[in-house]
């Protein structure tokens, strides 16, 4: 009669969830972690490398959860970068869009506008302006940037 071996299924979504720091071929280890339920990646990581620190003769780690073994640990599979959760940023945030200067605003400048009509004194101020939404003189129409104005 042949032996019959029950794997609990949550071994493998387990394996696969800690596939970043277990190694498949290990079969060697000198020390048991038995790691919570419900342990993330990243904290079984820091648990591994604790135990690699305070033992300096351990080489591998088997790593158990509810009392079921779920793979092993190498010094080296724990060792491994764990990468990033994305690219890092070659340009400072706002520098590339062609109009933002990198960093926090210095100072703020009204746009001043006048009437470019005959002896009109209409006046408007903006923070900023669009050629599209530019103010208009009530009785001349479209007023123009006045740069000698500006502060």
């Amino acid at each position: 009669m042949s032996e019959v071996v029950v794997v609990d299924s949550r071994v493998g979504v387990w394996r696969e969830q800690f596939e970043d720091v277990l190694d498949a071929g290990a079969t060697d280890y000198e020390a048991v972690l038995d790691v919570e339920l419900g342990e993330n990646l990243p904290g079984l990581r820091r648990e591994l490398r604790a135990v690699y620190r305070r033992r300096s003769n351990v080489n591998g780690i088997l790593v158990r959860m509810d009392h079921l073994d779920v793979g092993i640990a190498t010094r080296a599979s724990a060792d491994r970068d764990a990468g990033t959760a994305g690219e890092a940023a070659t340009v400072d945030p706002g520098s590339s869009d062609g109009a933002t200067l990198p960093g926090r605003p210095g100072e703020y400048r009204p746009v001043v506008f006048a009437c470019a009509g005959t002896g009109c004194a209409a006046k408007s101020l903006a923070s900023f302006y669009d050629e599209r939404t530019a103010p208009r003189c009530p009785e001349h129409g479209r007023m123009a940037v006045n740069l000698a104005a500006m502060p």
